[in-house]
């Protein structure tokens, strides 16, 4: 059986094609169940398979049968569901499909027979239709990463789409030159796939870098979090040693007073003895480090300064919510409603925090008096160093994390009370899945 250049480059471009699924199937799942091994196995049958049936048969739909079956196969070594497995397969073979046939009919190939053997021997246009293919790949992971709530810079758009764009400039020239034989054309094709594989792994690796580096920034805040914690704790529990040690002491007082009828002093000693219990309470303890270390850490902050702190917190210890988003959310909302707070008279300064896990539903609630009037923008809430309330900072990263997780948030400021409600679905969701 003699190969012509067509069939070669197909060969060629085939093995390009494992790139491509890899891609998609990255963007698609988060993680392998079966061993590297076996996966690496599983995308050389696709090589090897798809290859013989085009060698062989060319038939149009034989091929796309053929690849949707393998495709589907490969999802095998992801965790998923059934369901997702199917419609993962279906839309990779719809898109890379679509693509040749787009780039099939761009190249003058417009009579397409899914039942006959193929006729297209277009070099050119079965390099553009891979790259092509591998370009969508590339969207589809950044769309989820823009889905994510990760900021992805014009820079990385760029460098991504300008890959393969200037490989398939550089080769449509070499494909075009008089003098080009077809050991020219093949060596051009398999250096442009090589070094567009070469560029993107070193992209990849040095996105994972970023990404291990700011995974060991979280670790280093957890830590920091986790030692004010133990810090707290053990205060509370020396506070609360010399509480017991000093009760029946203080008890004396209270009664030899009210013996006296002087209840005012009776009062008075009272809730000096309540300011002493509260002075280092502990107000979260679900058992979630970052959780109960933030928390704990800002409302002991509010209570040094003389504010009223109001708490109900019921959260289970293994939240399934990402930790930079839930120190964005509460660590925004606590410093505001506490800076506002300074501004007011002591005697009104209250803080109400609400926080309940239920059905699979993160419910936050806060509220606050402030000093002054709310600026607003274009409908949203501003800050300034005049204004008093200094709600303004950080609420757009707060409604940013928010909508990562398809949330609610209301803000309302009725009667001079700053009142926050937050809703985040947080279980099923395959983007925030904790540490």
């Amino acid at each position: 059986m003699k190969i012509s250049l067509y069939q070669l480059s197909y060969l060629l471009t085939n093995l390009f094609s494992i790139a491509i699924l890899h891609r998609f199937m990255n963007t698609f799942f988060e993680k392998e169940k079966t061993k590297r091994f076996v996966c690496i196995i599983s995308y050389l049958f696709y090589f090897a398979l798809t290859s013989i049936v085009y060698l062989f048969f060319d038939i149009p739909t034989l091929t796309l049968i053929v690849n949707w079956l393998i495709i589907f196969l490969i999802t095998l070594n992801y965790e998923s569901s059934m369901q997702n497995r199917v419609f993962v397969s279906v839309n990779i073979i719809f898109f890379m499909s679509v693509t040749e046939m787009i780039v099939g009919v761009c190249s003058g190939y417009f009579r397409f027979s899914f039942f006959e053997k193929g006729n297209y021997h277009d070099v050119m246009g079965l390099m553009i239709s891979k790259i092509s293919a591998y370009m969508i790949a590339i969207m589809f992971q950044k769309f989820k990463t823009l889905k994510k709530n990760e900021q992805v810079s014009p820079f990385e758009w760029v460098a991504s789409l300008s890959i393969p764009v200037t490989t398939m400039i550089l080769e449509v020239m070499i494909i075009q030159s008089e003098t080009i034989t077809q050991v020219g054309i093949l060596f051009s094709l398999a250096l442009g796939f090589l070094l567009d594989l070469t560029a993107f792994y070193m992209y990849d690796s040095l996105a994972l870098s970023y990404s291990e580096k700011a995974r060991l920034s979280v670790l280093e805040k957890e830590n920091e979090l986790y030692s004010k914690q133990c810090k707290l704790m053990q205060k509370s529990t020396e506070d609360l040693q010399s509480f017991r040690h000093d009760l029946s002491n203080q008890f004396a007082v209270v009664l030899e007073l009210m013996e006296k009828k002087k209840y005012d002093l009776a009062q008075s000693q009272i809730a000096t003895f309540t300011t002493q219990l509260n002075y280092s309470m502990i107000y979260s303890t679900t058992g979630n480090t970052v959780i109960d270390g933030l928390i704990n850490y800002k409302l002991q902050c509010a209570v040094n300064d003389h504010i009223k702190v109001i708490s109900d917190i019921v959260l289970p210890y293994d939240l399934y919510i990402n930790t930079i988003d839930i120190v964005t959310i509460l660590g925004n909302l606590l410093d505001n409603a506490i800076s506002a707070l300074q501004e007011i008279p002591e005697s009104d300064r209250k803080l109400t925090l609400k926080i309940v896990y239920s059905k699979d539903r993160l419910i936050i609630h806060m509220s606050n008096p402030y000093k002054g009037e709310i600026q607003y923008q274009n409908g949203e809430i501003i800050t300034s160093k005049q204004d008093n309330a200094n709600h303004g900072f950080g609420l757009k990263n707060v409604e940013k994390t928010v909508d990562k997780y398809d949330g609610y948030l209301e803000i309302n400021t009725i009667s001079g009370i700053f009142n926050v409600d937050i809703l985040l679905y947080i279980s099923g969701n395959i983007y925030h899945n904790l540490r």
